[in-house]
């Protein structure tokens, strides 16, 4: 494991992003901690899909926002865009990623309501995502030229802003 990439911790290991055992494990054999990440300055990606209506979700965005108050010198990107609980990440997460979620928003609302969801975010906050895309890359491009985002803020979704995170 490079710690000096990243570090991605999925919910689907049933670990409440406010758990006290993820302030240090183990992972393939070295220590994880929270403190580790904020020392080398490495940015921490949170799953966040919750889907499950009813039932106590462990990737919710909400959680996710108690971490980021309490570990105030860890950057956090919230995947998903923190999924169809999008205004609980608009409300507290910093970084989001729209990996997944742009083309559900496209499917459910149309490319007019899903260019209001990512301006209620704005550029400076929206991050180009890997983890799971839904469609070919063309397609989120094809979506992003669809909104009102001028050329500087689609350059800034797709890789400024993880740039400047990273500090490449």
């Amino acid at each position: 494991m490079d710690w000096n990439k990243a570090r991605k911790i999925d919910a689907h290991i049933h670990i409440l992003p406010e758990d006290k055992r993820l302030e240090f494990i183990k992972y393939q054999g070295e220590e994880c901690t929270w403190g580790k990440a904020a020392e080398l300055d490495v940015p921490v990606m949170y799953h966040s899909n919750p889907c499950r209506t009813g039932f106590h979700d462990s990737c919710a965005p909400d959680k996710i926002n108690k971490m980021i108050k309490v570990f105030t010198d860890i950057t956090f990107i919230t995947a998903h865009m923190g999924g169809m609980k999008y205004l609980d990440a608009f409300s507290g997460c910093t970084w989001v990623d729209i990996s997944f979620i742009l083309p559900e928003l496209v499917m459910l609302y149309g490319i007019k309501q899903t260019n209001r969801i990512l301006r209620m975010f704005g550029s400076d906050r929206l991050i180009f995502g890997t983890d799971y895309p839904e469609c070919n890359y063309e397609g989120y491009f094809s979506i992003l030229n669809q909104t009102d985002f001028n050329e500087g803020e689609i350059e800034k979704i797709l890789y400024g802003n993880i740039a400047s995170i990273m500090d490449i």
